[in-house]
């Protein structure tokens, strides 16, 4: 009982925190700061509306709702086909949720990103220091198999 009002307490008092934060915004930070908000607020919305079980997620963001137009950016063409079957369900869904100036939802198929390359070995000359040369050629003297013999002569000689 007492974790649970240390929580509540912590809470407050980090919505208070950020809402001092928030009043220190000039007005066109203010305005982006508010528009990013609510576009997090309308993606939450859709993924809640869209996910089918509690550990699945989304992969998609509200990028865009403007003129009753939502924009969702997708970054996966498979994900992208589902969705456009939902699109019905999903925007009388959210239009009972309060957006009936919702009049259609369009999906924005993000270009692929490559995936990262891992940086490319530098080429270096091997280099065999003279001791492990004359080792290298010695064992090469005793050794009867032919091919494993020039093989180590070879090695040696670089």
């Amino acid at each position: 009982m007492l974790h649970m009002c240390i929580l509540k307490h912590i809470e407050h008092e980090q919505t208070n925190i950020m809402r001092k934060i928030t009043q220190c915004f000039n007005t066109p930070l203010a305005s982006i700061y508010k528009q990013a908000s609510q576009l997090d607020s309308l993606t939450r919305l859709v993924q809640r509306h869209l996910k089918k079980n509690e550990h699945e997620s989304v992969p998609c963001t509200v990028s865009r709702f403007t003129s009753g137009c939502l924009i969702l950016a997708v970054d996966d063409p498979v994900w992208a086909a589902q969705l456009r079957f939902e699109l019905p369900s999903l925007r009388d869904k959210l239009r009972q949720e309060g957006l009936h100036q919702l009049t259609s939802i369009r999906i924005n198929l993000l270009p692929a990103t490559p995936a990262a390359k891992p940086p490319k070995k530098k080429s270096r000359d091997a280099c065999i220091s003279n001791n492990a040369k004359r080792n290298i050629n010695e064992s090469a003297a005793h050794c009867s198999y032919a091919p494993l013999k020039e093989a180590l002569e070879r090695l040696s000689r670089h």
